[in-house]
């Protein structure tokens, strides 16, 4: 995992869920909640461009295949499984 401030994206290489919700929380000040306790463990591959937050969120949740929610009431966002 790394970031390109430069080009503004951030690169996953085989990165698990949890370094990425770290990085969510670094970059957008957001916890990140879990459906379930496998999720952390899975791993994203790509860039994703993270200068607009709302496109970010949305790239991700279609390479994950997972739906990705923002509270209304606290700083964090929630990922779910698609049903």
């Amino acid at each position: 995992l790394y970031t390109s401030w430069q080009a503004q994206e951030l690169t996953f290489d085989n990165t698990p869920l949890s370094q990425v919700a770290e990085k969510i929380e670094e970059i957008y000040g957001l916890k990140v909640k879990f459906q379930d306790a496998e999720m952390p463990h899975e791993v994203l591959t790509g860039v994703i461009p993270c200068k607009n937050e709302q496109h970010f969120f949305k790239i991700l949740s279609v390479a994950l295949n997972m739906k990705i929610t923002k509270s209304n009431k606290k700083p964090e966002v929630i990922f779910s499984r698609l049903e």
